[in-house]
């Protein structure tokens, strides 16, 4: 039963989907966030700001995929990369006065990234084993104290 459980619970959190979350200050000047893509990713973002803020996204090719204008507090960001390559969200903040903006999102598929907070799939044989390994030792102790009992 306990192993039954910690197995579950790995499964559980190994699949579950990750959301990513930058925060910037950006003071009179353009941020650029760069994401490379596969062609068909779709990505699905929202963005929150304490001050105006132009935000648009390019492709690999400059082409603008992406357009919402100056926004003052949150907006959705949505788009599908066409092709392969590096896709650029620009954010501008044309006054000198110091902004924090926060990108959240989620893209489909997941895209590996060097702040992975979730373990890679070619772990999970090895997380799986520790976990059974966990469990029989769990099991063992339980076993041992139940038998000096009597």
């Amino acid at each position: 039963m306990t192993m039954a459980v910690l197995l579950g619970l790995s499964l559980a959190a190994l699949s579950a989907s990750a959301s990513t979350t930058e925060t910037f200050t950006i003071s009179g000047n353009t941020l650029q966030y760069t994401l490379c893509m596969p062609a068909g990713t779709k990505f699905n973002g929202s963005i929150a700001t304490t001050g105006l803020v132009r935000v648009w996204v390019n492709d690999a090719n400059g082409a603008t995929v992406a357009n919402l204008g100056i926004i003052e507090e949150n907006a959705a960001l949505n788009f599908v990369a066409d092709k392969e390559g590096n896709y650029t969200i620009n954010l501008q903040n044309g006054i000198p006065t110091t902004i924090q903006v926060t990108l959240s999102y989620d893209t489909d598929p997941e895209l590996q990234t060097d702040s992975a907070s979730l373990l890679p799939f070619t772990y999970l044989p090895v997380f799986i084993a520790v976990t059974i390994a966990g469990a029989a030792l769990i099991l063992a102790f339980n076993y041992k104290n139940k038998k000096q009992r009597r």
